[in-house]
Order: structure tokens, then C-alpha cells, then sequence
């Protein structure tokens, strides 16, 4: 990305959150970023979003009216995260990310981390998150997903608030600058394993031997997540190769 600014998504409601999207809106510009404003809001549109609430809706199949008349919070998120995917990649298509960073409560966490999931390894993505300092697996799952706590509720601008937003767009800033798709590319042939803290021993030396035959090897813990992540890189491969 050197001497080009990094294209970043933000992922941000503005019917409920628009001064806190303003603000980190121009965070992000102030360090140096394109903006792809991405809102997923149901009740109103505000303002001019690069992708407005009626083109998410519409990219789901519906009208932003029709969703509207669902009355039900969760049926109209429901929607909104299917168009928010199917927008993000038809962008990211035409005109790469290099990074996506959103803020929200629940519902905003909910559907922003859904979009992320849909995006490759590698690419930046920063979620601060009123979740962010409780359970966390149903929003990260198998990504790499950077959550960073809210502190106070996504509700105006304070003393705590305007540090965490602005620290988050210097991060994303960072992190996009810096990103490089073509260094994710590896030719050689893919081997995961697994390991427990009681076979780390052994393991290390059937990795490196992997490695010194001209295999990339990665490695998950048993515990925790990291049975999940091998498998849904393992279901990924597999629908790369279907698709191929």
C-alpha cells in the first residue's frame, strides 16, 4: 500500500450511531485512509453512505420498506447481515479492503463480526464491541477478528469513548497500510495438525521435519477454539477446490 491510501469499510448504523460514526469516520481519514461507509440501518437513512441502508436491503433480495414492515428487530438484522455480505464481497470484488473496522452494541456486533467472517485471513478486521469484554466466540468463531472493548456504551463522545474510537482507526490505519494480499499466497502443500501441551515435544519435530520437506504446516491446540478453526479452514479449502 505504499503511496496509495488503504481502502477501509466501516461498518457503522447511523440511524442509532451517527455522531459516533462521524467521529470515527473522521478518525480514519485524519490517519490517512479511504472510507467505504457500509449502513446496515433499519429504522432510517442518514445522510450518504457509500453503501446506504436501501442497496444492503436490495442485495438481500428485499426493499428497505419491506424489511421496515417486518417490525421484528431480529428478522430485520437477519436480512440486513445477509445483504451486508453479499455488498461487502461485490465491493471487495470490484474494489479491494484493505481493512474493515465497525463499532457497535449487541445487534451492531452481531451483524459487523458476520461480515468479517466473510473475508479472508489476513485482511485486517477491528470490531470495538460493548461484547468485546465478555464471551466472545459467537462473534469472533474461526477469524481472526480483533475485538476491542467499548468501554462505555456506543452512546456520544467522552473522556474514554473518543480515545477508544480513535485509537481504533489508528490501529485499522495501521494495520490496512501495511497489509499485503500477495504476501498471503503459499504454493506449497498445506498440512494442519493438531497438539496438546503434553505432545508439544513430539509435534514440534514432526512440523519441522513437514517443514524442512517443503510443506507449510500450522498447528491448533486442542483446547479451546482451535479444533473449530482446523476444521472450518479444512471446509473452506474444500469449497475453494468444489468451486475451482
Amino acid at each position: 500500500m505504499v503511496g496509495k491510501k488503504p481502502l477501509v469499510l466501516m461498518i457503522v448504523t447511523h440511524d442509532t450511531k451517527e455522531f459516533e460514526g462521524r467521529f470515527l469516520r473522521t478518525c480514519l481519514e485524519e490517519a490517512g485512509c479511504e472510507i467505504v461507509h457500509l449502513d446496515p440501518s433499519v429504522r432510517r437513512t442518514v445522510g450518504s453512505p457509500e453503501i446506504p441502508p436501501e442497496e444492503v436491503a436490495e442485495a438481500a433480495g428485499w426493499s428497505i420498506e419491506r424489511v421496515r414492515a417486518l417490525g421484528h428487530e431480529g428478522k430485520c438484522q437477519a436480512v440486513m447481515i445477509e445483504g451486508a455480505i453479499r455488498v461487502a464481497l461485490h465491493h471487495h470484488e470490484a474494489q479491494p479492503f484493505s481493512g474493515i473496522i465497525s463499532i457497535g452494541g449487541s445487534m451492531g456486533t452481531t451483524l459487523g463480526t458476520a461480515v468479517m467472517k466473510a473475508f479472508p485471513y489476513g485482511l485486517p478486521k477491528l470490531m470495538v464491541s460493548t461484547m468485546a469484554s465478555g464471551f466472545t466466540a459467537p462473534f469472533v468463531g474461526a477469524k481472526d477478528i480483533i475485538m476491542s472493548n467499548a468501554v462505555t456504551d456506543v452512546s456520544g463522545i467522552n473522556s474514554i469513548s473518543r480515545d477508544v474510537y480513535r485509537n481504533a482507526a489508528l490501529a485499522i490505519a495501521g494495520m490496512a497500510k501495511g497489509y499485503d494480499p500477495a504476501a498471503q499466497r503459499e504454493d506449497r502443500p498445506l498440512v494442519l495438525m493438531t497438539t496438546l501441551g503434553t505432545t508439544e515435544a513430539s509435534v514440534r519435530r514432526v512440523r519441522e521435519a513437514l517443514q524442512d520437506d517443503g510443506n507449510e504446516v500450522m498447528v491448533f491446540h486442542c483446547a479451546g477454539g482451535g479444533g473449530g478453526t482446523l476444521d472450518a479452514i479444512v471446509e473452506g479449502l474444500c469449497c475453494k477446490n468444489r468451486e475451482a
